[in-house]
């Protein structure tokens, strides 16, 4: 399939909490992407995502946003603002961008659009957690300032 090209004319908005399925269908493929990188494997049920969406659309604290071009849905942001903390912090829950749009600059756009509405809301401190086999989302990321400060470390009991 011949990848999309990066256009312009994109389009950042709130995702309503009428648009479970165009969400459902993202996070899904995100799921699918994250299990093929890592190897695991994530129990997931539609009904688990949407009680999740439910209560992650309604929480003052949680941003939900699609990204679009040409009015099609190219990917969705979930983060979080934090302004109670000693330093108001945003974090990057998810970022997803469908299959056929990666690599051709949705995803540096999607972030660099995150930085700046960070700052606007006051944020002095930006976070996100990606797994060290995504080396496309660590080389964007690397690219646009964020540095590594530490690890998460884990294991499988058996």
């Amino acid at each position: 399939m011949k990848k999309k090209v990066c256009k312009n004319k994109m389009k950042i908005r709130k995702i309503k909490d009428t648009e479970f399925e165009d969400f459902y269908s993202l996070k899904i493929e995100g799921v699918k992407y994250f299990r093929k990188i890592s190897g695991e494997k994530i129990p997931i049920t539609k009904a688990k995502l949407k009680k999740e969406f439910s209560k992650r659309i309604n929480d003052k604290e949680v941003f939900l946003y699609f990204l679009e071009n040409d009015e099609k849905i190219v990917g969705y942001l979930d983060f979080n603002i934090w302004k109670k903390l000693p330093t108001p912090t945003s974090y990057i829950n998810d970022l997803i961008i469908k299959k056929e749009f990666r690599s051709v600059g949705y995803g540096k756009k999607f972030t660099k659009w995150f930085i700046t509405f960070s700052k606007k809301k006051g944020v002095k401190k930006i976070g996100l957690g990606t797994r060290v086999e995504n080396k496309r989302a660590l080389n964007l990321y690397k690219k646009l300032g964020f540095k590594i400060i530490g690890y998460n470390l884990g294991m499988k009991v058996k």
